[in-house]
């Protein structure tokens, strides 16, 4: 018997047995050619059992012309396959609504997307535009499939002061790609939701910033 998961290949099944007593004076079989049934195509769904019909015995030494074999298949079972949905960090202004809500998903087979799911992906979460600075749950849920095993992961919601419109205190250094190294601060213009960085020679570069989120590395 074998497993497989939901839409991977099918695996090579080269396993197998005799019955006690079935092969007399030393002789031995090598190999068996293991055929899964077509059945168990990339799309076979999750739970779904296939056969497994074994067959061209090849002897280590002996021959099959000395024996009348009996051939019992086995089963190829097919399992979930595991698929991660999580809700992305957002971040915004007290006083401000909230931002479109997006997730990050792992885990799809080839050429599936959401709309291989039954339900709707939701996106919520408990802040409203009167919700006081503080973080907040970004919940995800809403989608299942007997072919997928779904773990949602929730999101963070970040609501910043209304005054924190310009440069704080740097919390960090940051070096980019190209070696370009910038100070991270807390920065929070308007329409942007992404905390900034300041770049470390201001008088060649005075307003060069980009999303912290781009650097490459924290130094």
């Amino acid at each position: 018997d074998a497993t497989r998961v939901y839409g991977d290949g099918n695996p090579v099944v080269a396993g197998f047995s005799s019955s006690a007593g079935g092969l007399v004076n030393d002789d031995s079989i090598a190999s068996v050619t293991n055929i899964i049934a077509p059945s168990a195509s990339a799309q076979a769904p999750s739970g779904s059992t296939h056969a497994i019909t074994p067959s061209a015995p090849v002897f280590g030494s002996g021959s099959a012309a000395n024996y009348t074999i009996s051939f019992i298949a086995g089963n190829l079972v097919i399992t979930p396959r595991a698929l991660t949905i999580s809700a992305d960090p957002k971040t915004r202004r007290e006083g401000t609504p909230n931002p479109p809500f997006t997730t990050t998903i792992a885990g799809f087979a080839p050429g599936e997307s959401l709309a291989d799911l039954s339900g709707a992906l939701s996106l919520s979460t408990p802040a409203s535009v009167g919700s006081p600075v503080g973080q907040y749950p970004i919940l995800v849920s809403g989608v299942s499939s007997g072919n997928y095993s779904i773990a949602f992961v929730d999101g963070v919601l970040s609501v910043r002061s209304a005054t924190a419109a310009g440069q704080e205190a740097a919390i960090n250094s940051v070096l980019t790609s190209d070696g370009t190294l910038y100070d991270c601060h807390f920065w929070y213009p308007l329409g942007h939701d992404d905390t900034l960085c300041l770049r470390r020679d201001p008088i060649s570069h005075p307003t060069a910033m980009r999303p912290c989120s781009e650097v490459t590395r924290w130094r």
